[in-house]
C-alpha cells in the first residue's frame, strides 16, 4: 500500500513538511531494500510529488541531478521557503 504525500505550497513550516514527507517515504519503501544511493535518488525524485504551486515551480526549475543528496535538496529548499 502506498500512502500519498501531503502537499506543500508555501506554508511557514518547511521543516515539518520534510519530516512528514520522509516518514511517509520510509513507510512506502520499507520493504524494498534500496541501497543508500538509490534511496537518496528516490527521495529527491519523489519529493516533487509533495509540492504544489510556487514550491513545485521551484523544483521543476532544477534538474534532479543538481541535488547530490536529499539533505542538499532540503538545504536549498529551506533557503527559499
Amino acid at each position: 500500500m502506498s500512502y500519498p504525500y501531503p502537499k506543500y505550497s508555501n506554508h511557514p513550516n518547511a521543516r515539518w513538511h520534510f519530516k512528514q514527507f520522509h516518514s511517509i517515504w520510509a513507510m512506502n519503501h520499507k520493504i524494498q531494500g534500496l541501497s543508500t544511493t538509490n534511496a537518496e535518488q528516490s527521495k529527491i525524485v519523489e519529493f516533487q510529488l509533495s509540492l504544489e504551486e510556487q514550491a513545485s515551480r521551484w523544483y521543476v526549475q532544477h534538474d534532479s541531478t543538481s541535488f547530490e543528496t536529499f539533505d542538499d535538496l532540503v538545504t536549498k529548499f529551506k533557503e527559499l521557503f
